[in-house]
């Protein structure tokens, strides 16, 4: 499932997707929500979550 970005970190504004460096931010033009590992440092956007969604499946959180 989507979850929205949130900042692991005070001092972080901002990751990116690990396979097109698409930027997640709380910045209006940035992505708002994406896909994330259970460590909560590795962001996926959701257009590579499609086009990669079996692989990616292996290693997101999902909500119960």
């Amino acid at each position: 499932m989507k979850v929205p970005y949130f900042r692991w970190s005070k001092t972080w504004d901002h990751d990116h997707c690990d396979f097109c460096w698409a930027t997640f931010s709380e910045y209006e033009n940035d992505l708002h929500e994406g896909y994330v590992t259970e460590d909560k440092h590795t962001w996926i956007c959701p257009e590579c979550y499609k086009d990669f969604k079996e692989m990616s499946a292996l290693f997101l959180c999902r909500k119960t």
